[in-house]
């Protein structure tokens, strides 16, 4: 799959993507998009002063400019993940994606059309 970068004069991430989501809705009717975003859960609860807001506004921009999109927020926390990394003996954790890097052989997202913030894949 070609990597597409989606730009914006103005910072802004919701426009480009909900723009991009219309016409590859309009483009292919027949194929459901399907939009990972992910997100990072904090810990304790003044921790999400310092993490932005960007699943949310991207949540509620999709549900709003397009039709038939399937959402998904993956959240993770930042405890969890630094335990983990620490409990292995200094190697970083590999995740149970499918199509990541180190994950089980045999897993694939093809079929999918994965939608980031900043940058995604069109097929």
């Amino acid at each position: 799959m070609p990597l597409i970068t989606l730009r914006s004069a103005h910072r802004s991430i919701a426009k480009p993507i909900v723009s991009y989501l219309r016409a590859v809705e309009a483009e292919d009717k027949y194929h459901r998009l399907i939009v990972l975003i992910p997100e990072v859960q904090p810990s304790r609860p003044w921790q999400w002063l310092l993490h932005n807001q960007r699943g949310l506004i991207l949540n509620h921009a999709i549900r709003r400019g397009t039709d038939d999109v399937v959402l998904c927020r993956l959240r993770y926390r930042l405890g969890t993940l630094a335990a983990d990394t620490a409990s292995t003996s200094g190697a970083p954790r590999t995740p149970d994606i499918p199509g990541a890097p180190g994950a089980p052989a045999g897993q694939s997202l093809s079929g999918y059309r994965p939608i980031t913030s900043g940058a995604s894949p069109a097929g």
